[in-house]
């Protein structure tokens, strides 16, 4: 049975079912870039692709990295957990200086970039996934968070989720589902 990815499994419940394709095709073109903008700063290479749109955004980012993070650990590297068959691809795992009491120096934190938008339901259940593979792979992870830079340059948004487990058997259910409908049957 081919292992689904975290996203490819959360489609259904990502919230983005009434909005025009093309409105979607211009997100994911932007925020792929961006992506790539943030992951070049953590990992301390040029960035190859400057865009003006994306200004505010990546030095949002890059203030935030600059005041927080001890060291990356892993940007954008896919893992897999063989025994519940499915992957993911976090945006960063980060050694981040404790800045809220729940972590200690060392402690290590699943950062998901998001856009500057609402918040979205499925990103606590997604970053829990992406905690999981962390862990599952060996990483002393003890945290999820998404990060999200302000477009205008002003200072990120850090939003930590800490229900992990109920976020986590949600990601579960919809796994088990997502196998029943998609990955098991003729």
């Amino acid at each position: 049975m081919k292992a689904p990815r975290v996203s490819e499994v959360l489609k259904p419940f990502s919230g983005y079912k009434n909005i025009p394709a093309g409105t979607l095709e211009e997100a994911s073109i932007r925020g792929t870039r961006r992506h790539a903008a943030c992951s070049s700063l953590a990992l301390g290479v040029p960035i190859l692709r400057k865009d003006s749109e994306d200004e505010g955004y990546v030095a949002s980012f890059k203030e935030w990295y600059l005041r927080y993070v001890v060291r990356a650990v892993l940007v954008s590297q896919r893992l897999y957990d063989r025994k519940l068959n499915f992957s993911g691809e976090p945006d960063f795992l980060f050694e981040i200086a404790p800045m809220i009491p729940e972590l200690r120096p060392g402690d290590l934190v699943v950062v998901d970039l998001k856009p500057d938008s609402q918040l979205r339901p499925a990103w606590a259940v997604q970053t829990a996934a992406y905690l999981y593979l962390a862990k599952s792979n060996g990483f002393r992870a003890t945290m999820a968070a998404s990060l999200r830079p302000d477009q205008d340059g002003g200072p990120a948004r850090m939003v930590w989720y800490k229900n992990s487990p109920r976020d986590f058997a949600a990601f579960l259910a919809a796994l088990s589902a997502h196998n029943y409908f998609f990955n098991g049957r003729e």
